[in-house]
């Protein structure tokens, strides 16, 4: 399967793709590496790797969580975004992983 992402800002977009064989698990990880893609076509640096998805449940409402690695002058930091499951899981793992590194990507631009 593949998948796109389109991700806009300023009236620019940028689109990242990622593909793999389809499982319900790989699925999840070829959304956050579209994603991730996006954003690195976005600020122009390839620092982000995906560590970890997994769901859970809280408060009653599936979640997804979202570990992804930072790599900035040879150091790393492991970032973690969230989101909740409204539609899909896939919109889920997009979310949660510009939720994990939403407060860098500032930095980095």
């Amino acid at each position: 399967i593949k998948l796109c992402v389109k991700l806009s800002c300023d009236d620019n977009e940028f689109s990242g793709e990622s593909q793999g064989i389809k499982s319900e698990k790989n699925i999840l990880k070829i959304a956050a590496a579209a994603t991730i893609d996006a954003v690195k076509n976005a600020i122009g640096l390839d620092c982000f790797l995906i560590e970890d998805i997994q769901t859970s449940k809280i408060a009653g409402q599936e979640v997804v969580i979202t570990a992804i690695t930072q790599i900035k002058q040879g150091e790393e930091c492991i970032l973690t975004g969230s989101s909740i499951v409204v539609n899909n899981k896939i919109d889920a793992v997009i979310k949660s992983t510009l939720n994990a590194i939403n407060r860098k990507v500032c930095l980095l631009i």
